[in-house]
């Protein structure tokens, strides 16, 4: 079983910036894979930060906009804030 998030956006893999404490100062709005924790996703609005957890046992996939299962390909892994597509997928959302 797989659990949906609300409003959360697929990460286009590119870009990021290995950061000590995430911050959404000077980011543009969005999602962001939170570095070192992939069960978090962090959304940035207007410079504020909001910190989304996954349930426990699930890591958040960005590819299939969703939190799944731990070691699936996709899921957001490392030491980068990675940058996510900036409109929210809302297809995904409704599932």
């Amino acid at each position: 079983m797989m659990a949906n998030m609300v409003n959360i956006c697929k990460c286009n893999g590119e870009g990021g910036e290995e950061l000590g404490t995430p911050s959404c100062t000077g980011k543009e709005d969005g999602n962001y894979c939170y570095p070192h924790h992939s069960n978090k996703i962090i959304q940035c609005s207007g410079g504020n930060m909001f910190v989304l957890t996954c349930q426990e046992g699930l890591e958040y996939n960005c590819p299939k906009d969703r939190c799944d299962y731990r070691d699936t390909p996709g899921n957001c892994r490392g030491h980068v804030m990675t940058q996510c597509r900036h409109e929210p997928n809302c297809a995904a959302a409704a599932e």
